[in-house]
């Protein structure tokens, strides 16, 4: 069942119960290992194909093929390593972020088992990158220059007007996809629904999320997930920096 709040994503899935048996990979996309995979979705929609979610996975390598979704990940445990179509690699390690656009010819490798959330949007309106042979993984950096943006007009601020900064990282060829980071100084804004479904990833600072008369806190290092149209209210005393990935559906 798909969450309707705003969401605390937890390694071991809901409550620390563990995660739920998941199908074997098909064997026409293994290339070793037998991998057994374990996960669970917070979030799925089947108009739009978003999902949300956690996946676990012994040892395995992929067969060098197209990804077939825009995924963003954040590594909780183990380490990844992706071969491109070209033979460069890219090796991601438990905390860091990183994507796979679309269409990116890879091969997955892992020596030992992973765990990662995700973040899943497959694009089936058939739009592609300008250049898709340029297309490779790529870790998000969190020391990239943010810019300073405007709060948006419809936003009830409570008391002062914060101070806004953002780095749009990743957006796909539909604009409804997108990443990157954003930062804010302390502020509180009245309850309004979510006009876009967004995980949430606190680097610096105390993130605290109200909605649904419950009052929520994340630290780095924990992640938030908020699905479109739930009652979420930005309620931080601290200034907050984040890694974000959201979704906005075109009407």
């Amino acid at each position: 069942m798909n969450v309707t709040k705003i969401t605390r994503m937890e390694p071991d899935g809901p409550g620390g119960k563990g995660l739920d048996a998941w199908p074997k990979l098909p064997p026409e996309v293994v290339d070793e290992g037998d991998p057994v995979q374990t996960g669970y979705k917070y979030y799925e929609d089947d108009v739009t194909g978003l999902r949300v979610g956690i996946w676990n996975c012994t040892e395995f390598k992929s067969k060098m093929e197209p990804h077939a979704v825009h995924e963003f990940m954040h590594l909780i445990s183990g380490t990844v390593t992706i071969v491109h179509g070209d033979g460069s690699t890219l090796t991601a390690t438990a905390g860091e972020q990183f994507f796979i656009p679309k269409g990116t010819m890879r091969q997955w490798t892992q020596s030992g088992e992973v765990r990662k959330y995700f973040m899943i949007f497959p694009d089936p309106s058939g739009a592609e990158a300008d250049d898709p042979d340029s297309l490779r993984a790529f870790k998000i950096d969190q020391s990239e220059e943010m810019q300073s943006i405007p709060v948006p007009g419809e936003l009830e601020i409570i008391g002062e007007t914060p101070e806004w900064k953002a780095k749009k990282i990743f957006e796909d060829p539909t604009g409804q996809y997108t990443f990157g980071l954003w930062q804010a100084t302390p502020f509180e804004m009245k309850p309004a629904p979510i006009d876009h479904a967004e995980l949430m990833l606190p680097f610096e600072g105390t993130m605290t999320l109200k909605g649904d008369g419950e009052t929520h806190t994340f630290a780095p290092g924990e992640a938030a997930f908020v699905p479109k149209g739930a009652e979420c209210v930005w309620a931080s005393t601290d200034k907050v920096t984040k890694v974000f990935c959201s979704f906005r559906p075109k009407a």
